[in-house]
């Protein structure tokens, strides 16, 4: 196959993300409706080009839950992380070098931006979801567990104005 032909099966494979929905908001929150794996990343996306406009930052993120097109979105206490890194490389194996792709997730979650946009876009779907009548109580976990992981002072600050909103 040609590189391009690779390329379009890459895409084609990933492209189940927009409709992979986010479990931890069906089995924890009972959203029926919740956002899909690719509206995530599109946060990620979106709040990395606002405060960082960093272009490697926003390619790591853009391709941060790509294993999940092979694996399903899983809660962290389902995560194998032998199981996501080999869907990873599955997954770009055909296009990795092509397309200057990092080789494995490790590559990506070196970033700490990474891990802490992905909590903080959760933070923000929960205040959300908050918003638009879903319980207080069943969302509160997840503002809680962005609170543990996010250390930059930039990302806590925005933290500490959707915790203000979800308490009101």
């Amino acid at each position: 196959m040609n590189d391009i032909s690779n390329l379009v099966d890459f895409l084609l494979n990933v492209y189940k993300l927009k409709e992979i929905k986010r479990k931890g908001w069906v089995v924890k929150v009972g959203i029926k409706d919740a956002e899909s794996v690719a509206s995530h990343t599109f946060g990620m996306v979106l709040l990395a080009s606002i405060i960082y406009n960093e272009p490697l930052l926003i390619k790591n993120i853009a391709l941060h839950d790509i294993a999940e097109a092979k694996i399903g979105d899983l809660l962290p206490e389902e995560k194998d992380k032998r199981s996501e890194d080999n869907a990873y490389e599955e997954i770009i194996k055909n296009i990795a070098e092509k397309w200057n792709l990092p080789k494995n997730l490790n590559d990506i979650f070196k970033y700490e931006k990474v891990k802490e946009l992905d909590r903080l876009d959760m933070a923000l779907q929960a205040l959300y979801y908050k918003e638009k009548g879903y319980p207080k109580e069943k969302l509160m976990e997840f503002i809680e567990a962005a609170e543990k992981e996010i250390k930059s002072k930039e990302l806590k600050e925005i933290l500490n104005e959707i915790k203000r909103r979800f308490e009101k």
